[in-house]
C-alpha cells in the first residue's frame, strides 16, 4: 500500500521510497488516460480475492473504450515545432497563430531573441542551443531576387 508522507514522499510497508506522490499519482493518471486500467488490492490479506475478482471478469475478443479526451490531429508543421525543447502540443496553436500559419516565420520568432516572440525568452535560447546557433546567427526568412545586405 502507498501513502503520502507528510513531506509529499510515498511511504510502503518497508517504509519512505523518495519518491514523490505527486508524481507517482501523474504516472498512474497518465497510464489511466491511455487505457490501462488500475485497480487495487486492500493489502496482503486481500490479494487472492483480488486475483480471483480479475480472473472472473467477463472476456470478450472486443471491448469499447472510449478514450478519455477526444483526439486531436496536429498539422505536419505542428507536429514539427512540438519536438523543439519546451514547445510540445500546448504552445504549437498559439505559436502558428503568432506567426500566420507560416513555419519559417514560427522558426524565426522561436530563435529570435531580441523581438516579442511566442515563447518566453528562455524558452527561445534553448532552442537556440538546440539548433546549434550561435550568438551572432539568426535564423530570416529572405525573397529570392530582392537585394539583400
Amino acid at each position: 500500500e502507498l501513502q503520502r508522507g507528510a513531506n509529499g514522499k510515498v511511504i510502503s510497508d518497508r517504509g519512505e521510497t523518495g519518491w514523490s506522490w505527486a508524481a507517482i499519482q501523474g504516472a498512474l493518471l497518465s497510464v489511466q488516460e491511455m487505457g490501462v486500467f488500475v485497480t487495487y488490492c486492500g493489502g496482503d490479506s486481500d490479494l487472492e480475492a483480488a486475483v480471483e475478482r480479475l480472473g472472473r471478469r467477463k472476456r470478450s475478443e472486443t471491448m469499447d473504450i472510449l478514450p478519455p479526451r477526444p483526439p486531436a490531429i496536429v498539422s505536419p508543421q505542428a507536429a514539427f515545432l512540438a519536438a523543439l525543447p519546451g514547445i510540445g502540443t500546448e504552445r504549437v496553436s498559439a505559436i502558428l497563430q503568432w506567426a500566420g500559419g507560416n513555419l519559417a516565420h514560427a522558426l524565426w520568432g522561436l530563435t529570435d531573441t531580441e523581438v516579442d516572440g511566442p515563447v518566453p525568452i528562455g524558452a527561445r535560447r534553448r532552442i537556440r542551443r538546440f539548433m546549434g546557433l550561435k550568438a551572432n546567427e539568426e535564423l530570416t526568412v529572405m525573397v529570392k531576387g530582392e537585394n539583400h545586405e
